[in-house]
């Protein structure tokens, strides 16, 4: 059932976007969803400029929630995208993947490291 409501949501969404496309896809765009899945927030970015191939990898899920006026199509894809834990990757002009954001180490740790390498190449003398 819930696929069901979904497939026909994103139908809908996508009839929107294809009366939406006799704009310049240069345009900005607006859109504002709460609490949707972001498989269907991308479909509908992908409704709106076709000419762009979005790669959605496995383990991209979940609910988003965006209120975006006014902006380029790439930066919205963006704002959808990162402030939800995942990554944004420009593959080529056309080309956009959606990825689970790998282990990075902090930036914390990466300053301490820092700081102990320093301190142990510092010599000191006692006066």
């Amino acid at each position: 059932m819930k696929d069901a409501v979904r497939g026909l949501v994103v139908l809908a969404m996508a009839m929107f976007c294809m009366s939406v496309q006799a704009q310049q896809s240069e345009e900005p765009i607006s859109l504002n969803f709460t609490n949707t899945e972001i498989e269907v927030v991308v479909e509908v970015m992908r409704g709106l400029r076709p000419d762009m191939t979005v790669v959605v990898d496995r383990g991209v899920s979940g609910l988003v929630n965006v209120d975006i006026k006014d902006l380029p199509w790439e930066t919205a894809l963006r704002l959808i995208v990162e402030p939800n834990g995942y990554v944004l990757d420009k593959e080529s002009d056309t080309i956009f993947r959606i990825s689970v954001a790998k282990d990075i180490e902090p930036a914390s740790e990466i300053e301490v490291a820092t700081v102990n390498e320093s301190v142990s190449s510092v010599q000191f003398e006692i006066y």
